[in-house]
């Protein structure tokens, strides 16, 4: 199984204007680079979190459906929607699942996808990446992300735009200040081991 973003996110949850703020700059020619440090600690802040933040497309991969009526987890919570969900069937032709066979729970983190009451998953040919399903994740906009990661991103985007260098913690290097670990552990996705 894997999972791979196929539409980015089209907006940032902070703005350079924040950042610009946060950070005490106060000329437009750091505006380019400011966007780009925005963008790579927003990625970094999904990664470690694995969250989408701002509305993205995703779509997972499974060489079959489940073999007894469960879900199937779709990462990068929250989960808004499933756009589809198509897989090859025995003969080797890609069918689309109608979307009344199956009930979609974005309550959950992460979301999942169920066969609806009564269904089961149908059967797939025997090859990988036979079942495909496409769905969008993240919050609809920038306000809606909880304002501890918003926090995260600033704190970063700042870090990296004063120091462009790693972080020392008593005698070692350090990917993320404490103050930014701590912003993020309770939005960090746990599983068990």
């Amino acid at each position: 199984m894997t999972w791979k973003r196929t539409e980015d996110p089209t907006s940032e949850p902070v703005t350079v204007d924040e950042l610009k703020a946060n950070a005490r700059i106060d000329t437009a020619d750091a505006d380019p680079r400011l966007a780009t440090l925005i963008e790579v600690a927003r990625d970094h802040v999904e990664r470690i979190t694995e969250r989408a933040l701002l509305t993205q497309t995703w779509e997972r991969r499974l060489d079959a459906f489940p073999a007894a009526p469960v879900g199937v987890g779709l990462e990068r919570p929250p989960l808004q929607s499933v756009t589809s969900i198509e897989y090859v069937d025995p003969d080797g032709v890609l069918q689309t699942l109608d979307p009344s066979k199956y009930t979609v729970n974005t309550f959950r983190e992460p979301g999942a996808v169920y066969p609806a009451y009564g269904e089961t998953w149908p059967e797939t040919r025997d090859e990988p990446d036979a079942v495909r399903v496409v769905y969008v994740a993240g919050w609809t906009e920038a306000a809606k992300v909880p304002a501890s990661i918003r926090e995260a991103i600033l704190r970063l985007a700042s870090l990296w735009y004063d120091e462009n260098a790693p972080v020392v913690v008593g005698m070692s290097v350090s990917v993320l200040p404490h103050d930014v670990d701590s912003l993020l552990a309770p939005y960090r996705l746990w599983r068990p081991k």
